[in-house]
């Protein structure tokens, strides 16, 4: 059994059969003939005495193997013996040799040798040796008698004979011409008595043997795979191996052969060293060993140099482990171009081949060889185009390592793939997505990638991302999720800084190195200003209004169908957020302010666990559409928010709309960009127009700008495009090159449009149309808007076709003046349902201030509230044209100064009410119910007329008493009717108003029609209230156009602070002070609603701007359409709690009422 380096011997169990056998030992038996007396014979130095004839065992018994030479020392007196079969090896006992003695004259004759050598340096004599019984000669012949012989060259080969002396003859091969060749030769002993004749021929031979011994291993040198043991056979034909000298050396496999010291021996066999070969000779395994062997023959010949075989013992193979490359994946065109192997290895310096395509070590494709290194070994870089047929393809790379003997076993294997693809990444997380402040980006890849080589940089996302955290999911490859370092925006959370478009690059590399990179930009909206409604991101944009409030609507879009006014759309892109992302479910102390104003902003917190909210609550007073754009590039401008009570950074500078802002086209054409917001930064003429062909389309001027009519007609066209928003300054340029039709015209059916800090003069227009003209639209908004100064038309008409197509319009917080013929001119050809004017003025119009025509159709349902119509050119409010006229509601409103009337309905027309109203300087009547006309007056009604008759064709039914002068109440009517006794129009204050202002100027288009201050201020003909209102009724004009020297100046109807009727002249309202609206179209039906007040807007409902409770609400103390101004401030109305009709108002007022 093979241990180690160590041999040791292994037994069977049965412990008899583990004791060893003793060596076999031999016997030599000598035959003997012819011997008269005893004689001598010698073994390799052991002396047998030999008594006579017979069978003599010699008596030493000799190890098998040991080599015999047996010679006869002393011979029987008188005779000579010779010995048949003297040498040989002992395998077992030898009884053939024959000793033979005869009779003779010469005697005692013996040779010191019988093999000899030509060899210089081996045994090159014999020595014959004898004794003669008689006296005479000899002579030393070869040859085959002594009569033929010739005698042999050396120096004693002849001479004198002494009885019973010794002769000692010595033959030499050296000696010239001597007979001692190689082989057998004789040497005759011829002895001659004194005569001299021939006594006695004594034959004896010797062999010359000129030829070394050979040596011969059991076992051919070489390459061996089992521990064995050599024998050494020495060879001679002739004289025989007299010993071999013997030396073995081992070496660990792999290490180069030992090479010893040669051994030696003497010629007559003896001093061998290091050894005398007597037993084989052990070759270990796991070594080389050299074995070096030098024999000697009988002859004294030796070999001539010692002789070495060398062997390598293998029986096992290395033991390979460990196996392990430096890139498991290559690629011929990546980072990783090539691949080294390492390896741990039982073994060192072997020849090693590294193969792929191979089922062993001796097929396939060789892709490196070499030598290992110590106890292991690591390749050179083997480059990935080694690696083929397959450009893709995982490779069994097999790790083959040569043991000791050139031989292999299968070898270890390992895994090599050549990747040429570089991996694909998918965004899991879409391009531009939204990303929720405390979530995640995930890409995913089409391979396993390198994750030690993921760049992720180039963009702001870089900087506060953690480093990406790979996994494995249900997936087969690599997902990357890259989430926000903790920390990074605010202390402890795990949250992206609020940013939009914030970049990402990202670069990965599969396991070759072939790499990918996409650069992505992603929104992290939380924390940023972003849309509250997700479906009306941009500006001009709208979701249903069917929440509980502005802020709880369902996200639906409008589609135009609605039918609960403007507000029964939510613009969603005032709407705006901020997710406050440290503050969860507190909004303690929580406040927002923009850098720019824009927007007033509150707390919310919304459903649900999670950051509150900042919204905004809509533009701040005095802030408009022209704030949020930058006209010069033109784009929007950028703005920021920020953000108090809370430890996360301000809402970024941003901007907060993504419609395309582009200059508007003063040639004129179409504007076909959805939602694309149309721009103007300078004064400009408009030579065609500018025709509305998308949807949710805006226009809108810088501050001051003006675009003038040159050619267009209209100025702007909207034929059926729904969500028009339009601003700005528009001049119609007047004739000459007049605009025959209206500067702005939209025709439906259309819906939901915004006229906002719209001014709109110098149209000339005809009878029906004007500076604006809206036909078939429902649900739009017109506030802030002036139209002024149509030469031949109308400030604003509003027209249905015919049919129901116009319904639920609101027009507030306008002024209408100085217009050739209404200020606000319905034509009715179908039903105008659901008009809403609000807080508006209407002055100096050549005709009716509001005026109804009938074309089969009527107004319905409709409201004016908070509305001063003076100075009119017929009638104020003319709603006598059609019994059609029906439901209509006047609400504080002021009729000031016509030739006509003040209120007039037509016979016929019913469910009419004026609550709170004075009338006054009107000529034909303060108000005439055509003698069948029926309405509910209540509140006050202030009243002043020169004429003793102030209301005609009034009496039953009509709501008012025909008593001549009085105008009381008939039937449900409760009004108070007051007298101008004290303050009417002919007494120093005027009528109360503030009047006219500024300069006397002739009329001219280029007068600055619309740049006055406040809504209340317009222009009017020169002169006032106090003894000449009949020459200011109607419009300034330009002189002898119709009649000379109305000039023109500037109006304010605004109150005096010492106006006694209209200033304050409406009580503060208790919670059972309220009003009913019928709609005709809407939804709801009918409104309740506070007499004497209005929204303030705080309660975060969309909706109409009346006063309904459960709100804060404005006071509004004056009649008329100037209810203070200056900021809001407590009222000193009390508020209304519960109990009653509308519940749980408080109000405010502005802090100034009266000049």
């Amino acid at each position: 059994m093979l241990i180690g380096s160590y041999c040791v011997k292994s037994y069977p169990d049965d412990p008899l059969l583990a004791l060893a056998a003793p060596a076999s030992r031999y016997t030599i038996t000598v035959q003997v003939s012819g011997a008269t007396g005893a004689f001598t014979l010698a073994n390799n130095g052991d002396a047998f005495n030999i008594t006579g004839d017979g069978s003599h065992p010699l008596g030493k018994e000799y190890p098998a193997g040991s080599a015999y030479n047996l010679v006869v020392s002393t011979h029987p007196t008188g005779q000579n013996c010779t010995i048949t079969g003297a040498t040989g090896t002992l395998n077992q006992s030898v009884n053939n040799v024959y000793v033979t003695c005869v009779s003779t004259g010469l005697y005692n004759i013996s040779q010191d040798r019988d093999f000899i050598s030509a060899n210089a340096t081996a045994y090159t004599t014999v020595q014959i040796t004898f004794q003669s019984a008689y006296a005479g000669s000899y002579i030393i012949k070869s040859g085959a008698d002594c009569t033929s012989g010739t005698q042999y060259p050396d120096a004693s080969t002849s001479g004198t004979l002494t009885a019973g002396g010794t002769t000692v003859v010595t033959l030499n091969t050296q000696t010239g011409s001597s007979p001692l060749v190689s082989g057998s030769t004789n040497i005759i002993i011829c002895g001659y008595d004194t005569g001299p004749t021939l006594q006695d021929e004594i034959i004896r031979s010797v062999t010359v043997d000129n030829t070394p011994p050979t040596l011969t291993p059991s076992q051919a040198p070489g390459n061996l795979t089992a521990a064995t043991s050599i024998s050494i056979t020495c060879t001679d034909t002739q004289s025989g191996c007299n010993g071999v000298a013997v030396v073995s050396q081992s070496a660990p496999g792999g290490s180069a052969p030992p090479n010893p010291a040669d051994p030696s021996i003497n010629i007559d066999g003896s001093g061998a060293t290091p050894a005398l070969y007597s037993t084989a000779l052990s070759v270990p395994d796991l070594q080389v060993t050299t074995i070096e062997a030098y024999a000697v023959d009988i002859a004294g010949n030796r070999s001539a140099s010692a002789l070495s075989f060398q062997y390598t013992v293998d029986s096992s193979f290395s033991n390979i482990s460990g196996e392990g490359v430096n890139n498991t994946h290559i690629s011929s065109v990546g980072t990783k171009t090539s691949v080294a192997v390492t390896w741990t290895s039982s073994r060192s310096n072997r020849p090693y081949s590294l193969r792929i395509n191979s089922t062993n070590c001796t097929d396939g494709t060789a892709i490196d060889t070499g030598t290992t290194g110590t106890s292991g070994h690591t390749s050179p870089a083997i480059p990935a185009t080694s690696f083929t047929p397959s450009t893709d393809a995982a490779y069994t790379v097999r790790i083959c390592e040569e043991n000791f003997v050139g031989q292999y076993d299968l070898g270890k294997t390992i895994t090599v793939t050549r990747d040429e693809t570089a991996p694909v990444i998918t965004a899991i997380t879409g391009n531009g997505a939204y990303v929720a402040h405390n979530n995640s980006i995930v890409y995913r890849f089409s391979e396993t990638v390198d994750t030690g080589a993921t760049v992720i940089g180039g963009g702001d996302i870089s900087v506060e991302a953690n480093t990406g955290v790979y996994s494995m999911s249900t997936f087969t490859n690599d997902q990357l999720t890259i989430s926000p370092a903790i920390g990074y925006h605010t202390a402890g959370m795990m949250i992206w800084a609020p940013g939009l478009n914030r970049a990402l690059d990202l670069t990965v590399s599969d396991l070759a190195g072939n790499s990918a990179s996409v650069s992505h930009a992603y929104n992290m909206r939380d924390g940023t200003v972003q849309p509250y409604y997700s479906n009306a991101q941009q500006w001009n944009y709208y979701i249903k209004n069917d929440g509980t409030s502005g802020l709880t609507a369902t996200d639906t879009a409008c589609d135009g169908t609605e039918n609960a006014f403007y507000m029964g759309c939510i613009h969603g892109g005032q709407v705006r957020k901020i997710m406050v992302l440290d503050k969860i479910d507190d909004c303690t102390g929580v406040s927002g302010t923009d850098t720019n104003g824009w927007m007033d902003w509150y707390c919310i917190d919304p459903a649900g666990t999670g950051p509150v909210l900042l919204v905004s609550g809509g533009l701040q007073t005095g802030k408009d559409l022209k704030d949020l754009i930058d006209f010069a590039t033109p784009a929007w401008n950028t703005n920021s928010v920020t953000i108090a009570g809370t430890n996360v950074p301000n809402a970024p500078a941003a901007a907060w709309w993504t419609n395309t802002v582009q200059t508007l086209p003063v040639g004129g054409g179409s504007l076909a960009v959805a939602g694309g917001v149309y721009v103007l930064n300078a004064n400009s003429s408009l030579t065609a127009t500018l025709d509305i062909a998308a949807d949710n389309v805006t226009i809108a001027m810088n501050t001051g700008v003006i675009l003038r009519a040159n050619g267009a007609d209209p100025m702007v066209n909207n034929n059926g495009k729904n969500f028009f928003w339009l601003q700005g300054n528009f001049d119609g340029n007047g004739p000459p090159g007049a605009i025959s039709t209206s500067a702005i015209r939209i025709v439906g059916p259309s819906h939901y449009h915004r006229l906002h800090n719209l001014n709109v003069w110098n149209t000339e227009g005809t009878v029906n149309t004007g500076n604006i003209h809206l036909i078939d639209i429902t649900d739009s908004l017109i506030s802030h808007v002036r139209a002024a100064n149509s030469t031949n038309g109308n400030g604003l008409v509003i027209q249905d076709s015919g049919g129901t197509n116009t319904a639920r319009n609101i027009v507030i917080s306008s002024t209408i003046y100085n217009n050739f013929n209404s200020g606000l001119h319905i034509v009715a050809n179908g039903m105008v349902d659901d008009l809403l004017v609000m807080n508006s003025f209407f002055n100096a119009n050549g005709t009716d201030g509001i005026f109804v025509i009938s074309g089969g159709g009527g107004l319905r349902s409709s409201m004016f509230a908070n509305v001063t119509v003076a100075n009119s050119g017929a009638d104020s409010f003319d709603f006598g044209n059609t019994s059609s006229n029906k439901g209509i509601s006047l609400i504080n409103v002021i009729a000031m100064n016509a030739p006509g009337t003040g209120i007039l309905f037509a016979n016929g027309s019913n469910s009419n009410q004026v609550i709170d109203s004075a009338i006054a300087l009107h000529t034909t009547a303060l108000i005439d119910m055509d003698s069948g006309a029926q309405a509910y007056f209540s509140g006050k009604m202030v009243l002043f007329s020169a004429a003793p008759d102030k209301c005609i064709n009034v009496g039953t039914g009509t709501g008012i008493d025909d008593t001549p002068g009085e105008c009381d109440p008939d039937g449900s009517s409760d009004h108070t009717v007051i007298l101008f006794n004290d303050a009417d129009p002919g007494s120093a204050n005027g009528g109360g108003f503030v009047g006219p202002y500024g300069g006397n100027n002739p009329y001219s288009l280029g007068l600055n029609w619309v740049g006055l201050g406040a809504p209340y201020q317009m222009w009017g003909r020169v002169g006032s209230l106090v003894g000449t209102s009949i020459a200011i009724r109607g419009r300034c004009e330009e002189p002898g156009f119709t009649f000379p020297n109305r000039r023109c100046q500037n109006w304010d109807l605004a109150l005096k602070s010492s106006s006694i009727e209209l200033l304050n002249g409406l009580s503060c309202p208790g919670g059972n002070d309220t009003i009913t609206h019928t709609w005709q179209t809407a939804t709801p039906a009918s409104i309740t609603f506070l007499r004497h007040a209005i929204e303030d807007g705080t309660d975060g409902i969309a909706d109409l701007p009346f006063c309904f409770g459960s709100e804060g609400c404005i006071y509004t103390p004056n009649l008329g359409g100037y209810q203070g101004h200056g900021a809001l401030t407590a009222s000193g109305c009390p508020g209304i709690g519960t109990g009653t009709t509308l519940e749980n108002i408080n109000f405010q007022q502005t802090s100034n009422n009266g000049f």
